[in-house]
């Protein structure tokens, strides 16, 4: 029983820190800055209109359509994702095949303050751009990032519990990281870090994973403080070890490492 504890009390203060103040709950931020969220795309018509429909519900975007812009960046399609994308987005661009490229692309056809990176499976909670965005009203933020929890029913209950832990833990060991699809990043300093290192092999998960994520927020943080906000979650469909349960998912098992990315 005592072994359960040191595991329990982090766990249960992250979902209470969930519970007051989070993605799904929180004061209402409106920034004085201009904001560009980014999507990159790769036949995504499984998973876009649902992704799409809560960003546009974001109340921040709701309210402040004056400085907050939907950016889809689709690297040639073959199904309905543009199409479906252009009903929600400002902007649908055709760009090269390559996550990294397609980001850094994005990143130099804005002149937004902040980018934020979200992925084409993810459901964003209502507030989840107030709780996001919130931490650069402080000048010294370079970037800010948060977990993603899977609402995918077939998925296993330890993916959840993993992120959970990592969340709470792993914030305190080296493995530190730039969420990539739940992400925001001050535009001027991504920009002088150079960017995303577009030569490594962007069909590899690893060396993306490395890149993206790992690579970035070391490289952010000699830009300036990288803040981890644990109740600034988003929704994710896991869908490398998610039971292939229909044919959409078939397609993107086949698609990693070959097409995709």
């Amino acid at each position: 029983m005592m072994e359960i504890i040191p595991l329990a009390v982090p766990v249960l203060t992250y979902a209470f820190k969930c519970l007051i103040f989070s993605s799904e709950r929180a004061e209402p931020f409106d920034p004085n800055f201009t904001v560009s969220i980014q999507v990159p795309t790769l036949n995504e018509e499984a998973w876009i209109e649902s992704s799409l429909e809560s960003l546009v519900n974001q109340r921040v975007y709701r309210e402040n359509r004056d400085r907050v812009e939907i950016v889809v960046l689709d690297s040639g399609s073959e199904d309905l994702t543009v199409e479906i994308a252009r009903n929600y987005a400002d902007r649908v661009l055709t760009v090269p095949k390559g996550k990294l490229t397609a980001r850094n692309i994005g990143s130099r056809i804005t002149d937004a303050e902040v980018i934020v990176s979200t992925d084409a499976d993810v459901i964003a909670p209502e507030f989840w751009l107030d709780v996001l965005l919130r931490h650069f009203s402080d000048p010294s933020v370079a970037a800010v990032t948060g977990p993603s929890l899977v609402y995918s029913p077939p998925s296993p209950l330890f993916v959840n519990i993993l992120e959970i832990w990592h969340a709470v833990v792993g914030r305190t060991t080296a493995d530190l990281r730039l969420i990539g699809r739940n992400s925001a990043l001050r535009r001027e300093a991504f920009l002088k870090i150079g960017g995303f290192n577009e030569g490594i092999n962007q069909k590899s998960v690893l060396q993306m994973v490395r890149e993206e994520e790992i690579a970035l927020w070391r490289r952010m943080s000699e830009a300036g403080r990288v803040i981890y906000d644990p109740t600034a979650f988003v929704y994710t469909v896991e869908r490398r070890i998610m039971p292939p349960v229909d044919e959409s998912l078939t397609k993107y098992r086949e698609e990693i490492g070959k097409i995709r990315f």
